[in-house]
C-alpha cells in the first residue's frame, strides 16, 4: 500500500498489525521456539580478571638509547603472543581442559537439533563418521579461546586477561596460569631467536671474511699482472697522442692546399691562378716574359697593323714563350701530385701511430678504473665485515640482559557471584525480541507490498477512471447452474455489477457504449469472468449483447459456454465462415457469443474485418463486449482498444502489482478512446476494511446485512 504523508496516523499502525497479526504471532513463536533450547541450556558462568603492565626492561631501554634506536615494546604483539596457538595448546594441556565437558563437545550429550541432524544424515546415507582426536582437540582449543579475553587499555596500556567458565576456580586459575605460560614461552622464544641470530651472524662473518680476503687478493694480483702504473707514464701517453693528432691536422691542411693548387692550374682560369698562388721561379719568370712580349706585340699592332713582318715575328715569339710556360706549369703540377702522394702516405702512417697511441691510452685508463673498482670492492667488503662484528657484540650483550619487565597489578581471584542474568530474563528478552523482529518484518513486507487494493492507489494515474469493485463471487448451487442462472448474482455482488454498468453510463454521457473491450494487465485476473457477468446483467436488463472471445491464443470464454469446437472469430477472419455462422446463442443466459474458433490466423492483421463485425452488431442494436488478451501479453489488445468506444481494465485485488497497472495504462493511453475504466475484482471485504481506504465503507457490516436480508 502506498500511503500519502497525510494518511499516516496511529490507527494505520494498528490496522497493519491487525492485518498481519497471524504472521506476526507465527513468526514470533518460531523465533522464540528456535531460541528456547539455547535459553534452557544456559548455565551460570563466572568471570575473573588479572591486570598487568608489560614494558621494556631498564637495561634494554638504556641500550636502545645508547644505540640511537627508537623501537619500543609493541603491546599488540605481546597480546598476540598470549593468544598464540602454542600458548593455547599448553594451557589446554596444563589445566586438563579436554577432560571438562564445558570445553570438550565430545563429552556433552547431543541436543535435539544435533540428534535430528544426525538422523537426517543417517537417512540420506551421508554420516559424518566418528570424529578424530585432532578434531576434538581443535574444538577444545576453540572453546578455550572463545572463553578467553585479552584487552588493552588505550590510555594506561594496562593489559587485562579475563576468562569465563562455569567453574569459578578455573575462571581464576586460567589468567594466572596464562601469565606464567606467557613468560616462559616468551623467554624461550627470545633465547631461540637470539641463538639463531647469533648462529646466522657467525656464519655471515665467516663468509664475509672470505670475501674480504678474496677482494684483497684480487687487488694484489691485478697490480702484479699490470705492472707499475705511474701518473708520469700516463701523461707521456697523452702528450704523444696530442702531438700525433696535431701532425695529422697539419698533413690534412697541406693536402687540402695541394689539391687546391692542382685544381686551379688545371682549370680555365689558370692565368689568374698563377698570379694568386705561389709557383716556382721558372714559372714566374716565364709568366713575366709572356707579359712583356704581349705588351710589345700590342704596341707593334698599334703602330704597323697586323700585316707587318715585325708583328708576325713578335707573335711567333709570344707563342714560343707560352709553350715554354705551359711546359713548366705541367712540370709544376706533376711535382704537386708527387707531393700529394707523399702527404697521403705520411697521413696513413701518422693515423696508424695515433690509433696505436689511443689504444694504449684506453687500455691504461681501463686498467686504472679496474684497479680503483677492485680497491672500492675490498673497502666495501671490509665495512660489511666490521658491521657484522658489531652486530655480534650487540647480540652478546642482549643475551645477558632481560627483554621485558612484567608488573602484576592485580591477580585473578575466585569470583563469588555468577555473571549475567537468569533464564527467565533471557526468555522474556527473547520473546520481546521475537515480537519486535516479527513486527519489523511485517512492516517491511507491508512497505514492499506494491499490490493494488483500492482505487485510491490509482489516483496518481489520470488516464484511469475507477468503475467499481467486485467482491468475491458467492458460490452457486448446482441446481441454480442447471436452471440456467449460472451468471446471475444477487446481493452485494449483483449490486457491484450494476454499479459498474452505471459507471460506464456516466462516463459515456449517460448512455451505454456501443462497444466495450475487457482486458487485464496480466493473465488470471478474472477478465473473462467480468465480461461474462457484465454481459449477463445487461441481457437481464433488456440490452442485447454480443460477447466476443478476442483472445485468439489462450481465450477461455469459449470453454465457459462449451463452444470449444464451434466456428468462431478465427474462422470468420480467415474467410472460412460468415458472420451468421459464428454467432451462437446461449439459451440459459440469453447472450449471443462469438467463440474463439477452431483455426489460427496471423495476429494483428484483422482490424478491418473486426470493424465490419462491430458495425453489424451496432446496426442490430447489440452492445459488443470483447474479451481480449492481457495488455502486457499481446499487442492485439492495443489494436482492439482503438476500435471500441470504451476500455475496461480488470485488476485483481491484492494480486496485481501497481507497476503492472501503470505499464498497462501507459500502453493503453495512446490507443483507447477516452479514459480507461478500472474494475477491482475478487475483493475480500473482511481484509479490505483493515486497510483504512475510503471505499471500505462499501463493505460495511450494515451494508452486508442489508443485502443479505433481501
Amino acid at each position: 500500500m502506498e500511503a500519502r504523508p497525510e494518511d499516516f496516523d496511529l490507527t494505520s499502525g494498528f490496522r497493519l498489525i491487525r492485518r498481519r497479526i497471524v504472521f506476526i504471532v507465527v513468526l514470533a513463536l518460531l523465533i522464540t521456539a528456535a531460541l528456547l533450547p539455547a535459553i534452557l541450556g544456559i548455565k551460570p558462568v563466572y568471570h575473573a580478571d588479572a591486570r598487568l603492565i608489560i614494558r621494556n626492561s631498564l637495561a634494554s631501554a638504556l641500550d636502545a638509547q645508547e644505540a640511537g634506536r627508537t623501537d619500543t615494546l609493541e603491546l599488540s604483539s605481546e597480546i598476540e603472543r598470549m593468544l598464540a596457538r602454542s600458548t593455547s595448546e599448553r594451557m589446554v594441556r596444563d589445566l586438563s581442559l579436554s577432560d571438562r565437558e564445558e570445553f570438550n563437545p565430545a563429552l556433552r550429550q547431543p541436543g535435539v537439533v544435533a540428534q535430528l541432524r544426525e538422523a537426517v544424515r543417517n537417512l540420506i546415507g551421508s554420516s559424518a563418521g566418528a570424529p578424530s582426536l585432532s578434531s576434538d582437540s581443535e574444538r577444545v582449543i576453540e572453546e578455550y579461546e572463545r572463553a578467553l579475553s585479552v584487552n588493552r587499555d588505550p590510555i594506561s596500556n594496562v593489559i587485562q586477561i579475563g576468562f569465563t567458565s562455569q567453574d569459578p576456580q578455573l575462571a581464576a586459575a586460567v589468567p594466572n596460569q596464562l601469565l606464567r605460560v606467557y613468560l616462559d614461552e616468551r623467554g624461550a622464544n627470545e633465547r631461540r631467536r637470539l641463538e639463531a641470530t647469533q648462529h646466522w651472524v657467525e656464519n655471515r662473518i665467516a663468509e664475509q671474511q672470505d670475501r674480504v680476503e678474496a677482494a684483497r687478493a684480487a687487488v694484489q694480483s691485478y697490480r702484479e699482472s699490470r705492472g707499475a702504473m705511474s701518473l708520469d707514464g700516463r701523461t707521456e701517453q697523452v702528450s704523444a697522442a696530442a702531438d700525433l693528432n696535431a701532425k695529422l691536422g697539419d698533413i690534412a691542411q697541406s693536402t687540402k692546399e695541394t689539391l687546391t693548387t692542382i685544381a686551379a692550374l688545371q682549370g680555365a682560369g689558370r692565368e689568374q691562378a698563377l698570379q694568386e698562388i705561389v709557383v716556382p721561379d721558372s714559372v714566374a719568370e716565364l709568366q713575366r716574359q709572356v707579359g712583356r712580349e704581349q705588351l710589345d706585340l700590342d704596341r707593334l699592332l698599334k703602330t704597323f697593323g697586323n700585316g707587318a713582318d715585325e708583328v708576325a715575328s713578335q707573335k711567333q715569339k709570344v707563342e714560343a714563350t707560352r709553350l715554354a710556360l705551359d711546359l713548366e706549369v705541367s712540370r709544376f703540377v706533376q711535382s704537386e701530385r708527387a707531393k700529394l702522394a707523399s702527404l697521403n702516405r705520411e697521413s696513413r702512417e701518422v693515423s696508424e701511430a695515433l690509433r696505436l697511441a689511443e689504444d694504449q691510452l684506453d687500455r691504461s685508463a681501463v686498467a686504472q678504473a679496474d684497479l680503483a673498482e677492485l680497491v672500492r670492492t675490498a673497502a666495501t667488503e671490509q665495512t660489511a665485515l666490521d658491521k657484522l662484528e658489531q652486530r655480534r657484540r650487540t647480540l652478546s650483550d642482549q643475551a645477558a640482559m632481560p627483554e621485558t619487565d612484567v608488573e602484576l597489578l592485580s591477580p585473578a581471584t575466585v569470583p563469588l557471584f555468577p555473571q549475567g542474568r537468569g533464564r527467565l530474563f533471557y526468555l522474556i528478552g527473547a520473546m520481546l525480541a521475537a515480537v519486535s523482529i516479527a513486527t519489523t518484518v511485517a512492516f517491511i513486507r507491508e512497505m514492499l507490498d506494491q499490490r493494488v487494493r483500492s482505487a485510491q492507489q490509482l489516483s496518481r494515474l489520470p488516464s484511469l477512471t475507477p468503475a467499481g469493485m467486485l467482491p468475491i463471487a458467492p458460490r452457486q448451487s448446482a441446481q441454480r447452474k442447471r436452471a440456467g442462472a449460472r451468471l446471475r448474482y444477487d446481493g452485494a455482488f449483483g449490486e457491484a455489477i450494476r454499479s459498474i454498468i452505471v459507471s460506464m453510463k456516466q462516463s459515456n454521457d449517460g448512455v451505454l457504449p456501443a462497444s466495450l473491450i475487457v482486458s487485464s494487465a496480466l493473465g488470471g485476473e478474472g477478465k473473462t469472468f467480468v465480461a461474462r457477468v457484465l454481459a449477463a446483467e445487461l441481457v437481464a436488463a433488456g440490452q442485447p449483447v454480443l460477447l466476443i472471445d478476442g483472445d485468439l491464443v489462450r481465450g477461455s470464454l469459449s470453454a465457459a459456454f462449451e463452444l470449444e469446437h464451434a466456428e468462431g472469430l478465427s474462422d470468420y477472419l480467415s474467410g472460412d465462415a460468415d458472420a451468421a455462422a459464428i454467432i451462437h446463442h446461449d439459451a440459459s443466459s440469453g447472450i449471443d457469443i462469438i467463440p474463439r474458433g477452431r483455426g489460427r490466423i496471423r495476429r494483428g492483421l484483422y482490424l478491418a474485418d473486426l470493424s465490419r463485425l462491430l458495425k453489424l452488431a451496432q446496426s442490430e442494436a447489440r452492445l459488443v463486449i470483447i474479451d481480449s488478451a492481457p495488455v502486457l501479453a499481446s499487442t492485439d489488445t492495443l489494436y482492439l482498444a482503438g476500435q471500441v468506444e470504451r476500455t475496461l481494465l480488470v485488476v485483481q485485488w491484492a494480486r496485481t502489482r501497481m507497476r503492472s497497472v501503470e505499464f498497462a495504462a501507459d500502453r493503453l493511453e495512446g490507443t483507447s478512446k477516452g479514459d480507461v475504466m478500472v474494475v477491482m475484482n475478487r475483493v475480500n471485504p473482511k481484509k479490505h476494511k483493515l486497510y483504512g481506504f475510503k471505499d471500505a465503507e462499501m463493505f460495511a457490516p450494515s451494508i452486508q446485512a442489508y443485502h443479505n436480508s433481501v
